[in-house]
């Protein structure tokens, strides 16, 4: 089936090849569907490819051919189309944890309802190969998973630009003019989102870098150990409304942040360290997962109480569960069950760790 933009490509194309005895280019497509991203058409363009209505010769300048399938098919039904995905209200799914693919989440919330966004995309770091010590042991991440899911975080670079470009645009359409959002990234994907958020009028605010004292050690042996990463804070608002809690900044205290004293402005470096947490031996972890003190540190930096923290890529939920410690809603997309899974868990478990002390 179609999407309604698939369907107007499809017909944009057939008649102007019909008009003009050529296929339009790329950018004319654009222009005629409205949308402000080449990378946009391109995602049409493959889907359009993958279901057989299109072939197209890459290499060469206006080469969409429509197949003798699509000329068959050309007066669509509208029945075979598929409709405009359904709006979600915020409400329906406030404080849980929804499976299921992130982008097709984000499309379906309302414009301007989400306060905070906090965002572990997948770093596009695995290509398809395992993890090895320079020994030639494999080493896993610990829990039930021996290495970060190929499906999850591998992408050639074209698509996963196309990629950050449009879950950007759905975060940057769902943040409320107070609102802001959180990247993580490492060197693999912090300069791509940099430059997509620049180019989306995503104002940045500050790039902070988190010093990992115990980071694990290179595996290969070829290049100096990664003891940091990245994390974007950002705005999409016009004006600079953006909630920034300043006297939390100069009044947060953590024994374990050697760079930060009470009293004294938050700055750019965080020094925390990603350590085990408790519920990890016996619930196991994500592969990327994050310290519940970087998450809580953000949200309570960045929002108020009762505000909506939304994280589109929940993994094991720990910007969930920071929310809920800190008295924020959450939502939280996933799409791997057993991630889903063991993020309901920790979230029960913490839901049943407060009431066994009223």
């Amino acid at each position: 089936m179609l999407t309604y933009k698939q369907k107007e490509v499809l017909e944009f194309i057939i008649s102007y090849q019909n008009d003009n005895k050529v296929s339009p280019t790329i950018q004319e497509i654009t222009d005629f569907i409205g949308v402000n991203s080449l990378s946009t058409t391109h995602q049409h363009l493959e889907s359009l490819e993958e279901k057989g209505f299109i072939k197209r010769h890459k290499k060469q300048a206006r080469s969409i051919e429509i197949t003798e399938f699509a000329k068959k098919v050309v007066n669509i039904e509208e029945s075979s189309v598929l409709p405009p995905a359904k709006t979600t209200k915020v409400e329906k799914i406030l404080n849980t944890i929804v499976q299921g693919d992130a982008l097709e989440l984000l499309r379906k919330l309302p414009d301007q309802c989400i306060d905070l966004l906090i965002a572990d995309p997948p770093y596009n770091l695995s290509k398809g190969m395992s993890l090895k010590l320079a020994s030639g042991s494999l080493v896993g991440t610990g829990g039930n998973w021996e290495k970060v899911m190929q499906k999850w975080d591998d992408y050639d670079l074209l698509g996963y630009m196309e990629f950050t470009e449009l879950w950007l645009r759905e975060a940057k359409r769902v943040l409320k003019p107070t609102g802001s959002m959180w990247v993580f990234g490492t060197y693999h994907n912090s300069g791509i989102i940099n430059t997509l958020m620049q180019l989306l009028g995503i104002e940045i605010i500050n790039e902070v870098v988190w010093y990992k004292r115990n980071a694990f050690p290179n595996l290969a042996g070829r290049r100096l150990t990664a003891s940091h990463e990245t994390l974007i804070w950002a705005h999409a608002g016009k004006k600079r409304k953006y909630t920034f809690n300043y006297d939390f900044s100069k009044s947060y205290s953590d024994k374990s942040d050697e760079l930060k004293a009470a009293g004294k402005q938050m700055r750019t470096v965080w020094d925390i360290p990603n350590n085990k947490e408790r519920f990890e031996i016996a619930l196991g972890r994500h592969p990327t997962q994050k310290p519940l003190k970087i998450c809580k540190r953000m949200i309570e930096l960045t929002t108020k109480e009762g505000d909506v923290v939304l994280s589109p890529f929940s993994g094991s939920g720990s910007e969930c569960l920071a929310a809920k410690l800190t008295g924020r809603d959450y939502i939280g997309f996933e799409i791997e069950e057993e991630f889903v899974d063991l993020s309901r868990r920790r979230l029960d478990q913490q839901i049943a760790s407060q009431e066994s002390l009223l």
